[in-house]
């Protein structure tokens, strides 16, 4: 497998931002430890984007903005430190690009997970999908599902697309995004960051998004739609002033905005 290379690693930093006491075991039950514990901990967002800041991925960056600041990141940045967390810690892991299925035709590949093998086997760790994101790692396994009382996940081959994540949505199971196993270069990242972050064509580029999951649902903000999820019943209200905005994201996100 190709090891990205990165600057020293701000282990404690991260430790402290995640909300963990000490570095994950190498093993399956350490591996989802370390998932939960970012994806629970740094929220979802792309407000970088339509403040006309654009998305940079140098680690350094990356560790300003996600680890030292009050802010999150959409799936370059989460994922991208998820990587270089998982490679710090031991865990053998090499990213993979995306195409999302969450409309009638299928993106480029635009969205970014890592790949992780242990033990003979191999994982998927995903912590950068927003509101309908995996909650777990998944074992890269044809027909491997994992069904809990209000969500579900399951991965497939696909004929056309090579293996789909599939999320459970009532009582059906509905294309979330596919991947291959081809090698993924920087600049194939940088490439599908670009177009992401900067095309008028893309989701992010055209409304402002926050995401955070909860034990029994998530919390997301659409523009003004603040929705809350909750064990299978969502509630939504809209958000009238840029400073109730501002508190918001303050206090139900943990994402201070300093322009």
């Amino acid at each position: 497998m190709q090891t990205p290379q990165f600057p020293p690693f701000p282990e404690d930093a991260y430790l402290k931002r995640v909300k963990l006491k000490t570095a994950p075991e190498l093993n399956a039950n350490g591996l989802e430890n370390l998932h939960n514990a970012q994806y629970y901990s740094i929220p979802f967002e792309n407000l970088d984007i339509r403040l006309g800041k654009g998305i940079s991925l140098d680690p350094g960056h990356v560790t300003s903005k996600l680890l030292q600041s009050r802010r999150g990141g959409y799936c370059f940045e989460l994922n991208g430190l998820m990587l270089r967390a998982l490679n710090h810690f031991g865990f053998k892991a090499r990213p993979l690009l995306a195409r999302v299925h969450l409309e009638p035709t299928p993106s480029g590949k635009t969205h970014q997970v890592s790949l992780v093998e242990l033990d003979g086997k191999k994982w998927i760790v995903d912590v950068g999908f927003g509101g309908g994101g995996p909650r777990y790692p998944m074992l890269l396994k044809d027909g491997w599902e994992r069904v809990e009382v209000f969500w579900g996940y399951r991965i497939a081959k696909d004929t056309n697309w090579g293996f789909m994540l599939q999320s459970l949505e009532k009582d059906s199971w509905q294309n979330s995004y596919s991947f291959t196993m081809a090698p993924v270069r920087d600049a194939d990242i940088e490439v599908g960051n670009h177009y992401t972050s900067t095309s008028p064509n893309t989701h992010f580029t055209q409304i402002k998004v926050a995401s955070l999951p909860t034990s029994t649902g998530r919390i997301s903000l659409r523009d003004r739609e603040f929705t809350e999820l909750d064990q299978g019943k969502s509630k939504t209200s809209t958000i009238e002033s840029d400073k109730d905005y501002l508190q918001l994201l303050s206090s139900r996100f943990g994402i201070e905005i300093n322009n």
